[in-house]
């Protein structure tokens, strides 16, 4: 089958149509006014139900459909259309190595917009699912001093890992250089935020309506930086792989199956 991917300027998509060619796999461009063969369709994550939807049920069946996240209604069309669906943003083993990636791009991030040294940072980590666990080890490696802040589960795992737990909000930010949030929810009062240092910068790497908006930060007077899409801005040809890799994985598996 073919690989069809749509046309972006995501390096990532560019690499895995390398990769795919170096395998024998054809890539065509998606194209949705054009008769559409049975293939291997890849859609860019950043795309909802919204955008996925028509696309979904002008697909043909017993296609492969690779995105970023489904809901239930992507996943009944999906069903209704005999699609094969898989979600990346669903799926642990990606989530797991996509966080590595994430933390370079964080690292990277810092070290180009502060005028400290790592080792002179004091850093929270708000949040410590995989994202938030990978920053802080590899941070803490370069020899920053890592707070962490997240709910339960998250917590138990941190203090096992070794980091400072923070009892956050009651003690405010006013100790630390930069808040990195990992957390996908609107968890920031103003009265939080206003305990930032003016100095201090706040690093968006959630996405979605979590963290603060932007003029806020204006507002109080520290540095806001949204960073989203670290991996495929600092490691896309890492990122094409291991979407390749998985990729290989579903579709040896279902054709196992049949």
């Amino acid at each position: 089958m073919n690989l069809i991917l749509p046309k972006t300027d995501d390096l990532r998509f560019f690499h895995l149509g390398r990769i795919a060619a170096e395998t024998g796999v054809s890539t065509l461009e998606y194209n949705a006014n054009s008769p559409l063969d049975k293939g291997v369709y890849l859609f860019p994550f950043t795309y909802r139900e919204k955008e996925l939807l028509p696309i979904l049920d002008s697909l043909p069946e017993q296609s492969f459909v690779f995105i970023g996240k489904s809901t239930e209604k992507i996943r009944q069309v999906a069903a209704f259309k005999q699609l094969w669906l898989t979600a990346f943003l669903e799926n642990d083993r990606y989530l797991t190595k996509n966080a590595e990636h994430t933390a370079e791009g964080v690292l990277a991030e810092i070290l180009a917009k502060t005028d400290k040294r790592l080792s002179d940072l004091c850093l929270l980590i708000y949040g410590y699912g995989n994202c938030g666990r990978a920053i802080a080890r590899l941070l803490w490696l370069c020899g920053c001093e890592i707070w962490v802040w997240s709910r339960e589960r998250g917590k138990r795992l941190a203090e096992e890992d070794g980091f400072n737990l923070y009892p956050a909000p009651k003690l405010g930010f006013g100790m630390f250089d930069g808040v990195i949030n990992t957390v996908p929810d609107p968890i920031f009062p103003g009265s939080l935020l206003s305990t930032i240092r003016r100095d201090a910068s706040f690093f968006q790497v959630a996405s979605g309506l979590s963290g603060i908006d932007p003029s806020t930060a204006e507002d109080l007077g520290f540095s806001f930086y949204p960073l989203h899409g670290l991996p495929g801005k600092y490691c896309p040809l890492s990122e094409a792989r291991i979407l390749w890799e998985e990729m290989e994985g579903v579709l040896q598996n279902q054709r196992s199956t049949l």
